[in-house]
């Protein structure tokens, strides 16, 4: 539907939610897509991966207030995720692609 009423702006709540990874995957390109069309995209994950992946910038919230609103690499360089969500960060690239692995 939204699609259909070329919007400007997309609010998405938890999109990815029962998607096996193959429909994750075409759900993200198609939402990079949008976004490198000139739509503005604004997206609540709960998966972190995908967001600090997908997001150009994040706001991380915290007992219902904003916690930092930055760019992924910068909520990671200075551990906002990390604390906020008492977890650790993997980052491995292949083929100039980065991966995160949340633990």
């Amino acid at each position: 539907m939204i699609l259909a009423q070329n919007c400007d702006t997309i609010v998405l709540d938890e999109p990815s939610t029962y998607l096996d990874l193959s429909g994750q995957r075409k759900l993200l390109s198609l939402i990079s897509s949008l976004r490198d069309s000139g739509k503005t995209v604004i997206l609540v994950l709960h998966d972190l991966a995908q967001a600090v992946r997908t997001a150009d910038w994040l706001v991380v919230m915290q007992d219902r207030k904003i916690a930092a609103a930055d760019s992924p690499e910068n909520c990671l360089q200075q551990h906002i995720i990390q604390d906020v969500f008492d977890t650790e960060c993997t980052v491995f690239e292949k083929d100039r692609q980065k991966y995160y692995v949340f633990s």
